[in-house]
């Protein structure tokens, strides 16, 4: 394994500076996030393999925090496999709402998790019984480590009547709505959930009732929802794959106190373009490259039939990040009163000799908080659109004005703590005819090789803007840049990545454009009739290597970068106007903050 000492050049070359990430080695999913009301602390665990930059050994680390911001990691995994207990690995798991009882103890966290018995765990091979086991373990400390309960396992694998893909990642919850469809009082059952498919029939979660008086005390009560192999409900977007992973049901609410039931899940077995379709023209979707992708679905309950089974079916769904975000955790955090959720965002562009060099591999995402909004007032012209992109629903009135329904996606507001001073502003943008007119005088804000920033903005029209753009460049002679393309016509976000670093250098660095697919809606004017285009709100994190990209608080894309300087040098908004007329847009906001770094990599041992 290469040397992980933090002065090493190679291993903190492309490091985040304000991300959760483990002291060295791989790191994937985030596990068992809960806020402690006890200590007033949050914790957040992960897989991580400490002794090498691959996937394997897999244990949890852990890191406490006071702010969701500012993290203390430890050196040491607070549960991690051995010849006897869990020996293919820790995989994910949740926190309990209802503790274990634990002698000579009141004030304890109490985790359900995978225990993986076998190597060969994998959607496209035969499942082997017995590999997945669902375990229970208590903590004192914080979940700084965890004592597995002296009776494990609580299951020995899924439902024997069924022949499964996968059945892992536990979550627990409760859901009033599921309740009443039951018969009973709202909110009078706690619920697991286990992540998985069913083998030549669909991806799905197994859903269980837990008995609160022995919550080791799990009973199958059905599949929750079926949706069939690569269920695809619109043209755009891809499709829900054969396996589920790190599933999470909760319940959001609009602005307008509507109640939407949503599950967020990781979907494995996308299907995959061909290697022409990777070579042509058209930018093709990561999910469509790697066949993984993370997606929310939006469901209605159908009455169950003597309090025995509970089933979902479909009515909306979305992609929550169209990038490198995979394995969304959530939890409720009642100090925000917010739903936040993380997610692991990978290193899958980089090659392993990179990745070997460097020591470690993957990293947690910022805090994001998720709710629903209902955007009013938007025109029918915009039907075409939201039948084709991911993510809607909508209702009429009389005079054919929609109401627009879909997951809020935003910052968690805690971020704004990493502002350091004022912000740099931008009040004017350069007007363009192409792209290959990127030499013309520009309306630059210079930055001084800033590593970590954030970018507020907020941009207006009359018309529809054929094209916008952000370049962010990564070099003082502004050659090494990535830039931010916004195509209304065509529904697509690009951010190009093919200039981010010298050609020469990016051989074992895959820099496919990353793009999502963003209804750019309209709206009309309840007093004058006139329709605009919706304005574009804009938000950007960008952290050495990383960059987090929030739209309209609907669309995010989270993708890799590796420039060379691992910095900043300045930012240039842009318009392309190619029917030779005035341009009609207008900046309304442009703001830059310079960030400060987290004390995430500071450790914490065990007590």
């Amino acid at each position: 394994m290469a040397s992980t000492d933090s002065h090493n050049g190679t291993f903190g070359r492309w490091r985040p500076r304000m991300h959760l990430i483990a002291p060295r080695g791989w790191l994937n999913d985030p596990c068992a996030p809960v806020y402690n009301a006890s200590t007033g602390k949050y914790h957040l665990g992960f897989q991580w393999n400490p002794d090498g930059w691959d996937w394997g050994n897999i244990a949890w680390g852990a890191a406490i925090s006071a702010d969701l911001i500012n993290w203390e990691v430890s050196e040491t995994p607070s549960i991690a496999p051995s010849a006897t207990e869990d020996k293919a690995g820790v995989f994910t798991g949740a926190v309990s709402p209802i503790n274990l009882p634990r002698k000579g103890s009141r004030d304890h966290l109490t985790c359900f998790y995978t225990s993986a018995q076998g190597f060969n765990i994998h959607y496209s091979r035969p499942y082997e019984r017995g590999s997945e086991r669902l375990h229970v373990a208590t903590s004192v400390d914080g979940g700084i480590s965890w004592q597995r309960y002296l009776h494990n396992p609580i299951l020995s694998g899924p439902p024997s009547h069924l022949s499964v893909t996968g059945w892992r990642d536990p979550y627990i919850f409760r859901w009033p709505r599921l309740d009443r469809t039951r018969g009973s009082a709202p909110g009078s059952n706690l619920y697991g959930i286990i992540s998985g498919g069913i083998r030549n029939t669909s991806p799905t979660i197994f859903l269980y009732t837990i008995n609160e008086a022995d919550p080791t005390k799990w009973t199958f009560l059905s599949t929750l929802l079926e949706p069939g192999l690569n269920f695809s409900p619109t043209i755009l977007g891809g499709d829900f794959g054969v396996n589920w992973e790190v599933a999470n049901i909760i319940t959001l609410e609009d602005q307008d106190r509507r109640e939407f039931d949503i599950l967020v899940v990781g979907v494995e077995g996308c299907k995959v373009e061909d290697e022409t379709a990777l070579a042509g023209p058209a930018p093709v979707p990561r999910a469509a490259r790697s066949g993984r992708s993370q997606r929310w679905l939006c469901g209605v309950l159908q009455e169950s039939y003597g309090n025995k089974t509970a089933r979902m079916e479909h009515n909306f769904s979305g992609i929550l990040d169209w990038g490198v975000f995979y394995a969304a955790n959530s939890f409720y955090d009642p100090v925000s009163n917010q739903r936040v959720v993380h997610g692991w965002i990978l290193e899958e562009d980089l090659g392993d000799e990179l990745r070997e060099a460097q020591g470690w591999s993957g990293f947690i995402s910022l805090p994001r908080s998720l709710s629903m909004q209902t955007i009013k007032h938007v025109d029918a012209t915009c039907t075409d659109v939201l039948e084709k992109v991911p993510g809607f629903t909508y209702s009429s009135d009389e005079n054919g004005i929609f109401e627009v329904s879909t997951i809020c996606c935003q910052p968690h507001s805690q971020l704004q703590t990493l502002r350091r001073g004022e912000p740099l502003s931008l009040n004017s943008m350069v007007a363009l005819h192409s792209l290959d007119a990127m030499d013309a005088p520009r309306a630059d804000l210079q930055i001084p090789g800033l590593p970590s920033w954030e970018l507020d903005m907020s941009l207006s029209s009359d018309v529809d803007v054929q094209t916008f753009g952000i370049d962010i460049f990564h070099s003082p002679d502004h050659k090494s840049l990535t830039r931010i393309l916004f195509e209304p016509a065509k529904s697509l976000i690009t951010i190009d990545r093919s200039l981010s670093r010298d050609p020469d250098s990016t051989k074992s660095i895959r820099i496919h454009p990353e793009v999502a697919h963003h209804a750019f809606l309209s709206i009309r004017d309840k007093d004058t009739n006139n329709i605009r285009p919706e304005n574009l709100d804009i938000k950007i994190f960008f952290d050495v290597s990383v960059l987090e990209v929030f739209v309209n608080s609907r669309t995010v894309i989270t993708t890799r970068i590796y420039p060379e300087s691992g910095k900043c040098y300045g930012i240039s908004p842009f318009v392309i106007n190619e029917k030779d007329v005035e341009s009609c847009a207008c900046m309304d906001r442009f703001k830059v903050w310079e960030l400060n770094a987290t004390t995430s990599g500071q450790r914490v041992e065990k007590q």
